[in-house]
């Protein structure tokens, strides 16, 4: 009799060893899938900063200094397609733990994308053009900075 209930708990205790470690093999990979993600959302947000910047220079900003002639349409038509992806960038945190502060600063440089897009183009828009491309651009720059900022850190 005792050796039926010394087999039988030996082989509860195992079990129970056994299910211990896969639960704790399961946690440990979502932490480190998490982990994985949060590190990918915060190189998009860089990399989408990065191409704000990139274009507002290349687009607008070269060209102007040059005396070259500008598309205020081409620079538009990034600026919204930026604006897009930010926006659906900063809708991904929901399902990643990510710093709120980052996504509202990927909030706020969209919001700005979009107001470059929302201006309507005529004789006398230069200034608001440049004065909306100019924050864009630092609201990019600002997420770069605290994206990268947080990928060290991830």
């Amino acid at each position: 009799m005792v050796d039926t209930v010394s087999i039988v708990l030996s082989a509860v205790v195992s079990v129970a060893v056994s299910l211990a470690s896969v639960e704790y093999r399961i946690r440990r990979s979502r932490s480190i899938q998490q982990d994985d993600e949060v590190s990918e959302w915060y190189a998009d947000a860089a990399s989408y900063a990065n191409k704000v910047q990139s274009t507002w220079e290349t687009k607008f900003e070269r060209p102007y200094e040059e005396n070259q002639f500008t598309s205020f349409d081409e620079v538009q038509r990034e600026m919204n397609l930026f604006q897009t992806q930010l926006t659906n960038h900063a809708a991904e945190a929901n399902g990643v733990e990510v710093d709120e502060d980052v996504v509202d600063v990927v909030e706020e440089t969209a919001e700005a994308c979009r107001s470059v897009y929302e201006i309507r183009t005529h004789m006398n828009v230069l200034p608001e053009f440049e004065e909306q491309g100019r924050t864009a651009k630092q609201q990019a720059a600002e997420l770069e900075e605290k994206a990268l900022e947080k990928l060290s850190e991830a």
